[in-house]
Parts: structure tokens; sequence; C-alpha cells
């Protein structure tokens, strides 16, 4: 069951994300050609993801007086389903997928991902990885969108949405050289078999319902990495 302290929870982590972006660049930043020329020399790039907040869970709600916006069943929050992922993070697998995607299509073989996540709110000077990272240059990764909404017409049924923020900083200065890298797409599992019934995760079809989960946030991650790849190879 949805709980105030789970909703405020996940709304608190993806508003600190948004609070620490207010002060960082308020403009977009293009990769140039000679930047794009030198990630390629470079000695490392780092790539780091940060902490996925707990997903939000968008239920279906009907208004029962005296009651406002009761549920129509009892889902599991934002808290449940990342139990039963356990370790599983959507922010890595983006990760893992565009840094691939970057060393098959970009030629940067130079990439050096970091799996050890680190903590949110995302970082506003730059600088402070300078006692982490000496030279080269820095790929962040964060999620500001995760989340489960059920389908209307069948609602039992639950979407998930997924979005990525890509950013790509000198790591000698803190000088953020792209900042434009964003993707956001959605999905239910591939055919009707697949589609994700959030309550089944408390019968005995759980395991079946997690795998589904992490196979449709897989297949997200891969759409997602390819709208970076488009991003990142734009000029403007």
């Amino acid at each position: 069951m949805i709980t105030a302290t789970s909703i405020l929870r996940s709304g608190l982590a993806l508003g600190l994300i948004a609070i620490s972006l207010a002060g960082c660049s308020s403009h977009n930043v293009y990769l140039d050609d000679a930047t794009r020329s030198d990630l390629r020399n470079s000695p490392t790039i780092y790539m780091v993801h940060y902490v996925t907040p707990e997903p939000r869970v968008n239920p279906p709600r009907v208004h029962v007086a005296p009651y406002a916006n009761v549920a129509l069943h009892d889902t599991p929050s934002g808290a449940d389903i990342q139990s039963h992922l356990k370790d599983f993070d959507p922010a890595d697998e983006v990760a893992q997928r565009f840094a691939k995607t970057l060393d098959t299509s970009s030629g940067l073989h130079n990439i050096k991902q970091i799996h050890e996540a680190e903590p949110l709110p995302v970082v506003s000077d730059l600088k402070t990885y300078q006692n982490k990272f000496k030279d080269g240059y820095l790929m962040e990764i964060w999620i500001d969108n995760w989340s489960f909404n059920y389908i209307p017409m069948d609602w039992k049924t639950y979407g998930i949405t997924l979005s990525a923020r890509a950013r790509l900083s000198h790591v000698e200065d803190g000088r953020i050289v792209w900042n434009t890298g964003h993707c956001s797409y959605g999905g239910s599992g591939n055919n009707y078999n697949d589609r994700i019934i959030l309550d089944d995760l408390k019968t005995a079809e759980k395991k079946k319902t997690q795998a589904k989960i992490r196979q449709t946030v897989e297949h997200i991650s891969d759409e997602c990495s390819r709208e970076l790849l488009r991003r990142y190879s734009r000029s403007k």
C-alpha cells in the first residue's frame, strides 16, 4: 500500500535533483568538434551514475466521500518494488549501455565505468570530483523520473516510465562541455503475456514479475542509450 512516507521519500529525492541542478549551467551546452576529438585522446573518461530514487507508483484512484482519492487496489509501494529488485539499478543499466554505445559508435575506448553509485543530490560544483579523479573527463548519469503508472484500459497493468540525464565535464577545472543528454521512454512488456501486474509481486508469480520489470527497464535503457548518443553527436 502506498504510504505518505514513501511518496514523500521518493518525491524528496527527485526534488533534491531538481534543486541541485538549479545551481548548474542554466543554458544548453553542446559538444563542439574540438572537444569531441579531444575525448578520443583523453587518458580516461570516467562514467559515474547517481543512486536511483525509489520509483513512484501511480495507481488508479476514485473519489469516495468523505475520503479523497482512495486506491482501487492495494498496490505495492515504491519501497516494496525496490526491495524485490534488490540491487538492480536503472541508472547503472543506462550507464552501462551508454558506455558501450559510445565505445562502439564514437570510438571512445577509454571509458572507465564506476559501478558504485554516487549519492544524491547531483552535484552542482563539479570540482567536488577533483579529489577522486585527477585528469580526463567525467560523464555523469542520473535518473530524473522512474515511475509505474497504471494503464486505464487494464488498470491492473502498469507501464514503466524512465527518464535519464547525462552531463560531461572536464575534470581539471570542472568545466561543463556537454549537458544536453536526455532521454525518456516507457514500456510494459513486449506483449500481453509480458505485461506488468504489480499485484503479482505479492503472489507466487512474484519472480516472474520481477523478471518482467528488469527486462522492461533493460529494453528502455537500450533505447535511452541510443537517444543519448544522438544528442551527444549533435553540435547544436
